[in-house]
């Protein structure tokens, strides 16, 4: 979707570069230096890490929450994979420890002390797993995603779309709709089939269907007693884009995101109010971007 897009393309960008450095105040050699770089060179490309930066952003909106299990490797180059959330659980032996709710194990007397993980049943080291939940309290265990608060938005929105494109899916369908003031039943269907270019009847219920082909330009010549109406000219799709645009707008205040970045409508948007240092959008991608640098880290 577009805005999982757009929150990757601006707090991920082009993936971040990680350059190592002697501590200030510090005389190292520089073979040590380097050697320190080549390692984090072969960390970031054994493990694609800007590909893995990216799915970490979807995945932390998307679910609430990303969990990075951390393995070792006989090259010395640690591998970083993801764990689904639904692989942590507590298992049924532990299901009456407070401690272990939601398949974490924390300390007794400090929830915010976390143990372990049980994945899959067994317990994982916390030493092993890096835990990044969005949108929650510190205390609080696990995640929630990030359009949790406005998914009845999104609900309506859904609804309210599929059914302008079903209406107008309808009424555009019909060309045509010919009215006889003074003929019968019988007659009507005798002056559509004299009229019809092709006719078909089905094999399997025995219903003639007749076509009239109308080619651009075609002029339609309708003796007394026959009106034409055009039903398509009634629809009206504007009242519903503008509820629409509404539910979307509510949304990407959620987001704190420009609607454009939501709805692909620039319309309604100005360089002063959207992407400029003191904007909201601005203030709230920089935030994130640093927190990101700082579990990256």
């Amino acid at each position: 979707m577009t805005r999982d897009e757009n929150r990757v393309s601006y707090i991920v960008g082009s993936g971040h570069r990680y350059r190592a450095i002697a501590r200030s105040g510090q005389s190292v050699p520089d073979t040590l230096v380097a050697d320190v770089q080549s390692l984090l060179d072969d960390f970031v490309r054994v493990n694609k890490w800007r590909q893995r930066q990216q799915e970490i952003v979807r995945r932390r909106d998307r679910d609430g929450e990303v969990f990075l299990r951390l393995f070792g490797a006989a090259d010395g180059v640690a591998r970083v994979r993801f764990v689904e959330p639904s692989q942590v659980s507590t298992p049924p032996d532990r299901s009456g420890d407070p401690a272990a709710g939601f398949g974490i194990q924390t300390d007794p007397a400090d929830v915010e002390t976390v143990l372990g993980y049980y994945v899959d049943g067994r317990l994982v080291d916390a030493a092993e797993i890096q835990h990044r939940k969005a949108h929650v309290d510190a205390n609080v265990k696990r995640g929630l995603p990030l359009f949790y608060p406005v998914r009845k938005n999104l609900r309506r929105a859904e609804k309210l779309l599929r059914n302008m494109s079903v209406v107008a899916e309808i009424q555009s369908a019909i060309a045509i709709i010919r009215k006889h003031r003074s003929g019968t039943r019988d007659s009507v269907q005798q002056f559509v089939a004299d009229a019809a270019d092709a006719s078909t009847t089905s094999a399997r219920t025995g219903r003639t269907s007749h076509f009239r082909r109308y080619a651009p330009g075609t002029i339609l010549d309708a003796f007394s007693g026959t009106d034409y109406e055009f039903p398509a000219i009634g629809l009206d799709a504007g009242r519903y884009v503008t509820v629409l645009q509404a539910e979307l707008r509510a949304i990407a205040s959620r987001l704190v995101m420009p609607e454009f970045m939501l709805t692909s409508d620039a319309s309604n948007a100005n360089y002063s109010s959207t992407m400029v240092a003191e904007g909201p959008a601005v203030r709230m991608f920089s935030r994130l971007q640093h927190e990101m640098i700082e579990d990256d880290l």
